[in-house]
């Protein structure tokens, strides 16, 4: 029979014994965009979330920033506008959609940037161009979630990926 001395020991033994081990797991290097089609505002909505250290190392190694800190709001417009050259989408026809930049907002030490595209029906079909933090990390992995009407797409980019199509 188990007794509750007995579960007491075992449960601390196995903390112990995790307590013990070294922790050698790093956090990857990964952002993670959704592009989705808002039907009430009639728009393409596209939110990024960047860990806010990533972010702000890569923008001081672009020397975009003098120091890593994304606290105020120009480093947060800078982000934003370097975000702004490193993505882009563009329609079934090739033909590049205008983005409109919202801003950005810290949650944690996470970083969301938004933009946005008016259009006067959901795309038929995406290219996705992505190379946030690309130049500032080899191991770089960017995933993005395409959410249109009846399907749902997502792909990742690593570093010197081409674009990418979705229908």
């Amino acid at each position: 029979m188990i007794t509750r001395r007995t579960l007491t020991s075992l449960g601390l033994g196995t903390l112990a014994a995790g307590a013990a081990s070294p922790a050698w797991a790093h956090r990857q290097k990964l952002t993670y965009t959704e592009i989705e089609w808002l039907a009430e505002a009639k728009e393409i909505g596209v939110t990024h979330r960047l860990h806010m250290h990533d972010a702000a190392r890569a923008l001081v190694a672009e020397n975009l920033l003098d120091a890593p800190v994304l606290t105020d709001l120009r480093a947060q417009a800078i982000l934003a506008l370097y975000i702004s050259e490193q993505f882009a989408i563009y329609g079934a026809d090739g033909t590049r959609i205008a983005l409109t930049l919202i801003g950005a907002q810290i949650d944690g030490s996470d970083i969301f940037v938004f933009q946005t595209a008016a259009l006067n029906a959901p795309p038929r079909g995406l290219s996705i161009f992505c190379e946030i933090l690309h130049g500032a990390y080899a191991s770089q992995k960017n995933h993005v979630t395409v959410n249109l009407p009846g399907e749902i797409h997502t792909l990742t980019f690593k570093v010197k990926d081409p674009v990418k199509t979705v229908f």
